[in-house]
């Protein structure tokens, strides 16, 4: 007995058609955009500041979603708003949980047996030959569409119904749970590859160590033996040294005393080949 506000809308536009010389029908309706539509005249109503000649001049229309036929709505001309879908989501839990009441339903609302055929092959897309209940509201927003607003059923599901039967969802809440499945397992992998890259880091560089460690305790050695016996030569030499010095002392003074005895100059003689014997010796040790 009274218009909701859609209908509401929907009644000021074919008044408003009327009052220009426009045929007030849907079809009519459906073939001007809302923009060029002006608001209807009523006695005592001024009309909004934001119009020029009855139009009004704004970035988005007051009624978006209601907008019958035309393809100027953000959302698509099938946008089905939060509150529709409350109402359409409380008759299904009231007088539409069966097929037959669902296609009676839909049947009372005047749509033929060729759009009611189309309609149910639109939104039961889980093919359960019942619809479930986000099924049923897409559906009714449909019949509503064609029944009151005059619109043409469209040939394939609109996506701004956002329809999502129960084994879709379930089949993306399994989806989602494997894609976190495998995230964790790819985590994992990658988390144990790093775990023994660092165990070989490791080895490496404890045998490395190890190595080090025992070329440098070889090179000790050897150079404390090298040093070993260089210290043993030079004691050798400096010996040696010392006995050239004595045997050249001795030639020096046996040469200035011209005085000496014949006795002294042998034994200075003896003396100085036992120390040349002896110098013989220390090469022949020196070098063996």
């Amino acid at each position: 007995g009274e218009l909701d506000f859609e209908k509401f809308c929907i009644a000021c536009r074919l008044i408003s058609l009327a009052q220009n010389g426009k045929q007030a029908n849907m079809e009519s309706l459906k073939s001007f955009s809302w923009m060029t539509i002006p608001l209807p005249k009523f006695v005592g109503i001024e009309p909004p500041c934001n119009s020029v000649d009855g139009i009004i001049k704004q970035s988005a229309p007051l009624v978006s979603s209601f907008n019958p036929g035309t393809n100027v709505n953000i959302s698509g001309p099938w946008y089905l708003a939060p509150r529709k879908k409350l109402e359409y989501a409380e008759i299904f839990s009231k007088t539409a949980q069966t097929r037959e009441d669902q296609i009676k339903l839909f049947s009372d609302l005047g749509l033929t047996f060729q759009q009611l055929t189309l309609l149910w092959d639109l939104c039961d897309i889980s093919k359960a030959g019942v619809l479930e209940e986000n099924e049923f509201c897409a559906a009714m927003h449909l019949a509503y569409g064609v029944s009151q607003r005059g619109m043409e059923l469209p040939v394939s599901l609109p996506p701004e119904l956002g329809l999502k039967t129960k084994k879709l969802r379930s089949a993306q809440s399994e989806a989602d749970a494997l894609l976190v499945e495998i995230d964790s397992a790819e985590r994992k992998i990658i988390q144990e590859k790093e775990r023994k890259e660092a165990e070989e880091r490791a080895a490496k560089e404890s045998k490395e160590q190890e190595v080090f460690i025992q070329v440098s305790t070889l090179a000790a050695e050897r150079q404390s033996k090298e040093i070993e016996e260089l210290y043993k030569l030079s004691c050798t030499l400096t010996e040696m040294k010392l006995h050239n010095l004595s045997l050249a002392k001795a030639l020096n003074i046996a040469k200035s005393a011209k005085t000496f005895p014949a006795i002294q100059a042998k034994a200075l003689n003896d003396e100085k080949e036992r120390l040349k014997s002896r110098i013989v010796d220390l090469k022949t040790s020196a070098t063996s």
